[in-house]
């Protein structure tokens, strides 16, 4: 979860997940699994704009990471101090700064960039600051997650602090002019766009309803019951296997998001 969605609340304070953030998890499990050698075991999962940490628990586990670090520039100091308090960090080594990250030279790196790039005002630049660091080498595998279409940039953006969206085209075009190789790229979550299609031409239709699209959308306010949340996670995970059934044929269904996997350039 962007820490900027828990608003006022405590770090530690419990929240009823909303199915986007459930299903883009599973999203960027399967992703990693199509893109990395099964036979690899001693994985280290480094999500850098960790949030809440709770994508990177799931990710881990189901990846069965055998170390895990978090990275956030947004956590302050007493963030930190708080969530090891409190036991949310158990297993997960956590930082506010790229710098303090050091991992073993056994260890085989996946980093996770899941919506962060839209944050960052200067994406090259960070992506080829990235690109120096030990804990990426030619083995290592990035996955990046972005939202789609700067057309359908809205009131929403603008409270996660988000400077754009990218078609998927442009974010390939960003990683490849910064020394990544890309493995593979598409869209997800098609059936979000009507939706959200909808909303940007309320906003232009009724300015006012602007406030109320901020207040309304954020993942923390998410009310659902576990089944309503199950059945709307399977609609999107389904979704996104549609989609992934069209990739190979060089189809690239349209979507809310969009993602690209990639390996540092040799």
């Amino acid at each position: 979860m962007d820490l900027r969605e828990i608003n006022q609340a405590s770090l530690t304070h419990h929240y009823n997940r909303h199915p986007w953030e459930l299903a883009r998890i599973e999203v960027a499990i399967q992703t990693i699994k199509n893109n990395i050698p099964a036979h690899l075991s001693n994985l280290c999962i480094i999500d850098i704009g960790c949030g809440d940490l709770f994508a990177l628990r799931s990710i881990s586990k189901a990846l069965r990471a055998t170390e895990s670090i978090g990275v956030d520039i947004a956590l302050s100091d007493q963030d930190i101090v708080h969530l090891k308090q409190a036991g949310i960090n158990k297993d997960i080594k956590i930082f506010n700064n790229l710098n303090a990250i050091t991992v073993a030279k056994d260890k085989t790196t996946v980093i996770l960039l899941m919506d962060v790039l839209e944050h960052i005002e200067d994406d090259k630049g960070f992506l080829d600051t990235l690109s120096s660091y030990d804990f990426i080498n030619k083995d290592s595998i990035v996955l990046i997650t972005v939202p789609s279409y700067q057309s359908l940039f809205c009131a929403h953006d603008k409270f996660l602090l988000h400077y754009r969206r990218y078609s998927n085209q442009a974010m390939i075009d960003v990683v490849k002019s910064q020394k990544f190789n890309v493995k593979s790229s598409g869209y997800f979550f098609s059936c979000l766009l009507v939706p959200r299609i909808l909303n940007v031409w309320r906003e232009k239709l009724m300015p006012e309803s602007k406030e109320e699209t901020i207040d309304g959308t954020g993942l923390t306010h998410w009310k659902g019951g576990k089944n309503f949340t199950a059945f709307l996670k399977f609609v999107l995970l389904l979704d996104y296997r549609i989609a992934m059934f069209f990739l190979p044929f060089k189809i690239k269904v349209p979507g809310l998001s969009n993602f690209v996997v990639c390996k540092k350039s040799v």
